[in-house]
């Protein structure tokens, strides 16, 4: 209740402001817990979003019920240290989930955040926007300040996608 208290107060200034609240992740650990929190949150201001790490074999489901039109996720591969039994270990899984929650969100009419400094898997990304003909508006790639991208990022832009950089 303390959280949720605490949260009611910053989402209250999160919409006096129109300002944009994403509700990040950390350990699996807190994934429940932080995902009950976001839910809380979005009955009160719609100007919300959730992370969702692809190495966990658990965000298919949390994403198959989270995403629709006006739904807002960040997509990211994922760094903490988990248990093989409840996330991908080799990267090629990881990058096919990845590529598995993409289809998902462009199915379900939500905005996507791609944050991956994962060339071949941006390439593939790409393909599926293509071949789906997704509208620029519902996606957006995102990265870490300092990250060398030899070039992509003005590469991502030229070709008129939306690049974040996270700072």
């Amino acid at each position: 209740n303390t959280a949720k208290k605490n949260f009611e107060r910053i989402i209250n200034n999160a919409e006096k402001y129109s300002n944009f609240l994403r509700f990040d992740m950390e350990s699996s650990s807190h994934t429940n817990d932080t995902l009950k929190i976001y839910d809380y949150c979005l009955k009160k201001y719609s100007g919300v979003g959730v992370v969702l790490q692809a190495y966990l074999k658990r965000s298919i489901s949390d994403l198959e019920r989270l995403a629709k039109p006006g739904f807002n996720a960040r997509i990211c591969k994922g760094i903490y240290k988990e248990n093989p039994s409840i996330a991908y270990q080799d990267p090629e899984e990881i990058r096919i989930n990845f590529l598995r929650m993409v289809e998902i969100m462009i199915s379900k009419e939500a905005y996507a955040c791609y944050a991956t400094h994962d060339q071949n898997l941006i390439d593939r990304i790409i393909d599926m926007i293509k071949k789906h003909k997704l509208s620029t508006d519902k996606f957006e790639f995102q990265v870490l300040y300092g990250v060398p991208m030899n070039g992509r990022l003005e590469d991502l832009i030229k070709n008129g996608y939306k690049v974040r950089v996270y700072v």
